[in-house]
């Protein structure tokens, strides 16, 4: 099977690579800056250079390939919510999806990928309810409106335009990916490390996540055979007082020191929904459509193997 992944540089980018060639397939990561992104590759797979401004260079590199997976898109975190910072986190999307989808068209249909598989996010829900146990949302679940959500629902029309090519399109809403190397995981863990870890606002807003692991099987079967939305997220979401607890143990650290809601209003912005929101998600067709058994179920078990010191 050959594979192309624009955006391949990425946590989940690399982890996917390293499966696909680990069991022989021939991976093509596109990169809009290759020759600073190559060390990131590891070799079999090749690197190459993509433009949105050229579709038809595009078009070329994905000549032949079975399917392509985008995982590219300007970072969330850290930079503040301006109006100009909303727009470059949506247009870097919405651009990519829309080149991608306008190179399959150019190519004849047996030489056009199967399959196109993209990611948006969890944020494509609502604010899960208050309560002590709110049902989790699935992927029969309503999209939200709030702004995450809206980037969420624009690429997944941008991808759906595949739709119309005979290409099957997998939807992927990602929860908060855990692994050794996450920038994320280091983020929510300094705090803790600094003594100054402990309760976000409420602390009770539901925080959903997936091992690196559990992420690229599923992305895997994505590629495989699915279609349609599937949410890739643990089956063990938690509260984020609970989540913070989990890592102050490992760390052996105490967890003690709450930071109020107001504050991180008044220092993010609207961007503090990062923090504060609230969206409970289970894998309702990866546990009953696919039959998926995932290798780290719990928190506490994801956090052993991402703790875990290395020999």
């Amino acid at each position: 099977m050959k594979v192309a992944i624009v955006g391949g540089s990425g946590l989940v980018g690399r982890a996917l690579t390293r499966s696909l060639t680990d069991d022989g397939h021939v991976v093509l990561v596109l990169s809009r800056n290759p020759s600073a992104k190559a060390k990131t590759v590891r070799p079999p797979a090749r690197i190459g250079a993509w433009s949105k401004d050229d579709v038809d260079g595009l078009a070329r590199s994905i000549d032949g390939f079975d399917s392509v997976v985008c995982v590219a898109g300007a970072r969330v975190a850290p930079l503040r919510w301006t109006r100009r910072r909303k727009e470059t986190i949506t247009g870097s999307r919405r651009d990519t999806i829309h080149a991608i989808v306008d190179a399959f068209a150019r190519l004849p249909a047996d030489r056009r990928p199967k399959t196109l598989v993209v990611v948006s996010g969890i944020d494509a829900y609502p604010e899960s309810p208050d309560g002590d146990d709110p049902a989790p949302w699935t992927e029969s679940s309503p999209m939200g409106d709030a702004f995450l959500a809206q980037v969420s629902k624009t690429v997944e029309d941008e991808a759906s335009r595949a739709e119309g090519l005979g290409v099957r399109v997998a939807k992927l809403r990602q929860g908060h990916v855990l692994a050794r190397d996450a920038e994320l995981v280091w983020y929510l863990a300094l705090p803790v490390r600094l003594l100054i870890g402990g309760r976000l606002g409420s602390g009770e807003q539901w925080m959903s996540w997936v091992h690196i692991d559990d992420a690229v099987a599923l992305f895997r079967r994505a590629i495989d055979g699915v279609d349609g939305v599937l949410d890739v997220t643990s089956p063990g979401a938690v509260r984020q007082i609970d989540f913070v607890r989990a890592v102050g143990r490992r760390l052996h650290r105490p967890i003690w020191f709450p930071t109020p809601a107001w504050l991180l209003g008044l220092i993010l912005g609207e961007q503090a929904v990062l923090l504060l929101g609230s969206r409970r998600v289970a894998p309702a067709r990866a546990r009953d459509e696919l039959d998926y058994t995932f290798r780290y179920p719990t928190l506490d078990s994801a956090l052993d193997d991402v703790f875990a010191k290395t020999p």
